[in-house]
């Protein structure tokens, strides 16, 4: 079962500017900004000025990039679209450096988003304002409360599922199939993944397993490939599975 991320949204906060998370008193996890577009007949190239960290970008619900601070990508183009077509930035954040200058590690959006785009056979730079942004906590009992469905979606969003055990015993959950986020086995966080690698399982305790049917809930930023994980006896290490 899928809480789709984008159908399960906290009500938005409207904002004149971007703000970061610090700014709305929120510590972890990830933070939506919203807005609307104007008309752009030809590919533009959006800029986001501190996306901190790991950041995807979506027009009328359609993924168009991912810029990921790790790499230093600040630009990505979009693609032609109507006046109004909705742009929505998913920004994740990864921790937090802890040493010299950047310590001071705001996460979300810390500067600004502007589109280089040509209106009227002119070259322009639009600085977008006017935004709704929704909070997205990764805390276990906000998670656990959304409704759930059996809809078939694949995106970003909450998933549950059941894991049967016979005899329960220390595992390694493999995860290769999902894209990016967080796993919680009957309420305990195991801890994050990422599908690039190089580890592709996390380890769970046998003391926190119980023979039969065990919760077993996935926070994917991206999506899987195909939803699904199982546990084995040894772990996955060694795996990269880069992106072009």
């Amino acid at each position: 079962e899928v809480s789709p991320l984008f159908e399960n949204l906290p009500e938005a906060i409207p904002s004149k500017t971007v703000k970061t998370m610090e700014e709305f008193d929120q510590g972890w996890g990830s933070i939506l900004y919203r807005t609307s577009l104007p008309q752009m007949d030809a590919p533009s190239r959006l800029h986001i000025a501190g996306g901190h960290d790991y950041v995807q970008v979506f027009v009328d619900g359609k993924l168009a990039g991912v810029l990921d601070r790790c790499k230093g990508e600040t630009d990505l183009m979009l693609p032609a679209c109507r006046k109004g077509a909705v742009l929505d930035i998913l920004v994740e954040a990864m921790g937090r450096i802890n040493f010299g200058r950047a310590i001071k590690d705001y996460k979300g959006i810390t500067r600004s988003v502007s589109i280089d785009t040509e209106i009227d056979g002119n070259d322009v730079t639009i600085n977008l304002k006017d935004w709704h942004i929704a909070l997205l906590p990764d805390d276990y009992a906000h998670l656990a409360s959304l409704t759930c469905s059996d809809n078939g979606n694949s995106g970003p969003g909450i998933y549950k599922g059941v894991l049967k055990v016979n005899k329960p015993g220390d595992t390694f959950i493999n995860l290769e199939r999902w894209g990016k986020g967080q796993l919680w086995v009957n309420g305990h966080a195991l801890g994050r993944f990422w599908s690039i690698g190089p580890q592709q399982t996390l380890y769970c305790p046998g003391c926190w397993l119980r023979k039969g049917d065990n919760e077993i809930m996935v926070m994917d930023v991206e999506g899987p490939v195909q939803p699904g994980a199982w546990g084995q006896t040894t772990p996955e290490l060694d795996k990269l599975q880069l992106k072009d």
